[in-house]
């Protein structure tokens, strides 16, 4: 029996608004992404963060070739 792992790999790092257009432009292809908002988080908690990490979007790495013209489109627009 083999087992296929879906791997999550890092695509996007930068503003929680410009993440989540991103995310948005992957799920409407049906693509699956997983933001991470570690200041959020640590706020949340009850943590001080002193520097801005931003937004990080995750895709699974089986995605990678149906979501690069996507990411493509997404980098050439102006925020």
């Amino acid at each position: 029996m083999s087992t296929t792992k879906n791997q999550w790999i890092l695509i996007y790092t930068g503003t929680e608004l410009s993440t989540k257009f991103l995310k948005l432009d992957l799920e409407d292809a049906k693509i699956s992404a997983l933001l991470k908002n570690e200041t959020e988080s640590a706020r949340l908690a009850g943590f001080g963060m002193d520097t801005f990490n931003g937004c990080q979007l995750y895709i699974c790495e089986k995605d990678i070739e149906k979501a690069r013209p996507i990411i493509d489109a997404f980098l050439k627009r102006n925020f």
